[in-house]
Parts: C-alpha cells; sequence; structure tokens
C-alpha cells in the first residue's frame, strides 16, 4: 500500500494575516482555528449599571439693548430694496411699452408698403413722361447735360479745433449728475 505523505509546510505571516498565530499547512484549505479557553462569566457582572449624569448649571445673560445704528443699517437696506423694486417694476413697465411699438411699428411699415404700391398703380409714370414730353414742358436730356463723375482720388480728412480738456472734463461730470438725477 503506497501511503501518500503530506509535506507539512510551516508559515508564519503574523504580519499580514488576519490570524495573527502561527499554523500549520497539510494541504487541506480548511484550517482549524485555535480557540482560547474562555472563561465562565457571571451574569452579574455582565450588568452596566448606567448612571444618571449630572447637568451643569447653564448661566444665561440677559438681553441687552438693541444697538441704534443695527436699527438704522436695517432700514436703509430694506429701503435700497424698496427703490430697487421700485427701478425694476418701471423697467417692466418701459420694456412692455417698447415691444408694444416695435409691434406697431412693423404694422405701420407693411400699411405703407402698401400704400407706396397703390400709389404707384394709380398713376401711370409712362404716360405722364410721354403727355409732358408731347407739350414740351418736360425735356429729355442731351448727351452734353449728364455728367459722370469719378471718386478715384483718395480722401482727405480736415481736423478742426474743438474744446479744452478742461471744457470736456467739465460737460462729461455734468452729465453723469444729469443722468443719475433722470434715474432717480
Amino acid at each position: 500500500m503506497n501511503v501518500v505523505a503530506v509535506k507539512k509546510r510551516r508559515y508564519d505571516d503574523s504580519a499580514t494575516s488576519r490570524y495573527p498565530q502561527r499554523y500549520e499547512y497539510d494541504g487541506n484549505a480548511a484550517r482549524k482555528l485555535e480557540r482560547k479557553e474562555a472563561t465562565p462569566q457571571r451574569r452579574e457582572d455582565r450588568r452596566v449599571v448606567k448612571k444618571a449624569k449630572a447637568r451643569p448649571e447653564l448661566v444665561v445673560r440677559e438681553p441687552g439693548k438693541v444697538a441704534p445704528f443695527t436699527v438704522l443699517g436695517l432700514l436703509s437696506v430694506c429701503l435700497m430694496v424698496v427703490f430697487m423694486l421700485h427701478q425694476n417694476a418701471g423697467l417692466v413697465v418701459i420694456n412692455d411699452t417698447a415691444v408694444e411699438l416695435k409691434r406697431e411699428l412693423t404694422s405701420l411699415q407693411t400699411e405703407g408698403d402698401k400704400l407706396v404700391a397703390q400709389y404707384e398703380l394709380a398713376y401711370d409714370l409712362q404716360a405722364i413722361e410721354e403727355e409732358f414730353l408731347a407739350t414740351g414742358l418736360m425735356v429729355k436730356p442731351q448727351q452734353g447735360q449728364e455728367y459722370v463723375l469719378e471718386l478715384t482720388a483718395p480722401d482727405t480728412v480736415e481736423y478742426y479745433k474743438t474744446a479744452g480738456f478742461g471744457s470736456k472734463l467739465l460737460s462729461g461730470v455734468g452729465e453723469i449728475f444729469s443722468t443719475i438725477g433722470a434715474y432717480f
């Protein structure tokens, strides 16, 4: 009878294993875990008695007076919000008016195009031209009366001296203040 000898290997991988003890490997994947003998504990020892925690006494500060600058700041912020909402409402009204005017403009332009077409159809321009040519009130231009303008020469620009820097600065500042006044 052949007996297969199993070589027992001894590994020490206490640093990498979750089981830090040394064990022997005999070719079987199932490991025999060694357990320590547990000492039986009494049931009374396992009970934990919870003690009531003592709450520290809280020291509460009495409310103080409200600072007047806090109230003033809050009121000024509220006032600015009201002004901003008022200006925003004004911008919405102006925008709606602009949209209505654009619609009206497009409808008037289409109506104007229709009226121009009707006007051109109302008068026969060729018949009027023939009538005036026949009576002598209108004469066709002769070759000596027709002129052709050539604009191949380079353009020239003339600079005129304008107001100085100081007057420009004053007019700009005045314009800024007038814009601010118109805004509010």
